[in-house]
């Protein structure tokens, strides 16, 4: 699961990067392009939940020490269970989606 997001979040960053460059053949719209950073924070800020839950449960007694490769990028650690990394990146992402959706409603007002 972990590679397969990875491959989504390098993908969006790819395509935005190449909708940025004036000599490139992909035209994006502002729209797009403000769509595709709002998938790119949201990715992002799972992620980093992701991190800084696996923090706080390297602090108590039965956990041990935090390793990155070990505690982030181990694969079996990403399934779609009950104490996997999946969920914790799935509902951080949708908070995250949705204060973004506010902030911008927000602005609609002003």
């Amino acid at each position: 699961m972990f590679v397969f997001l990875l491959l989504i979040f390098i993908s969006l960053l790819i395509v935005y990067l190449l909708g940025n460059l004036k000599s490139s053949s992909v035209k994006l719209t502002d729209k797009y392009k403000k769509h595709l950073l709002d998938a790119i924070t949201v990715m992002l800020s799972g992620f980093v939940f992701v991190v800084i839950t696996e923090l706080f449960q390297s602090g108590q007694n039965e956990y041990g020490s935090f390793t990155f490769g070990n505690d982030i990028f181990y694969n079996r650690d990403w399934r779609v269970s009950r104490d996997g990394h999946f969920w914790r990146f799935f509902y951080s992402s949708i908070i995250t989606y949705l204060i973004i959706w506010l902030k911008r409603e927000y602005k609609k007002l002003n």
